[in-house]
């Protein structure tokens, strides 16, 4: 799952931004956006990998662990 960071403008223009939402895909993200913010302008979007992260520390988590062992 993707975690996508927009900026938006409202039907009455009003700037709203770092809204965060999770979906599979951009498209995915706007719709969540727009059933919330009708009639709404995307003004940006930012894309993260959730996953990339949480591996990264799962495996300096594992590391931790050998580590912790191979010194008693």
């Amino acid at each position: 799952m993707l975690k996508f960071n927009l900026d938006i403008r409202t039907k009455d223009g009003l700037l709203v931004e770092k809204l965060t939402v999770h979906a599979n895909d951009r498209a995915h993200a706007e719709l969540k956006i727009r059933k919330v913010y009708l009639k709404c302008e995307i003004v940006s979007c930012q894309v993260e990998d959730v996953h990339a992260d949480e591996d990264k520390a799962s495996m300096e988590s594992i590391i931790s662990l050998i580590s912790k062992q191979d010194t008693k």
